[in-house]
């Protein structure tokens, strides 16, 4: 293992030499601010995809929010949350007012509508 900062990354070697360092995707992606890639957690994907979760709903999920702790984070009442997460297209400053209370960048949840 190599240390980058205060994290652990496992390498790969080739002859005594690293060659790779294994690093998650998250702190890749931060690393790389031109990257085109947004990043969806596959817990997230699979809750959209499998379970036909409206995105909002899989992210505040994933991210252990109640529909009132993001409301409150908005501010909003818990029914106006509610039908936001519910509709199938909302506004995009919404959209962006979401993503931040959730703690997320907004192309992580505008993409996904």
């Amino acid at each position: 293992m190599k240390k980058a900062g205060q994290i652990n990354y496992p390498t790969i070697s080739q002859n005594g030499r690293v060659v790779s360092v294994i690093v998650p995707i998250e702190d890749y992606l931060a690393l790389r601010e031109d990257s085109p890639m947004t990043y969806i957690p596959e817990a997230v994907a699979d809750a959209i995809i499998l379970n036909q979760i409206k995105p909002l709903k899989a992210w505040r999920e994933y991210k252990n929010f109640s529909q009132e702790e993001i409301a409150q984070r908005m501010g909003i009442t818990r029914s106006a949350y509610a039908h936001t997460e519910a509709s199938a297209r909302p506004r995009k400053p919404t959209l962006e007012s979401a993503a931040q209370a959730l703690g997320i960048d907004d192309k992580q949840l505008i993409e996904l509508y």
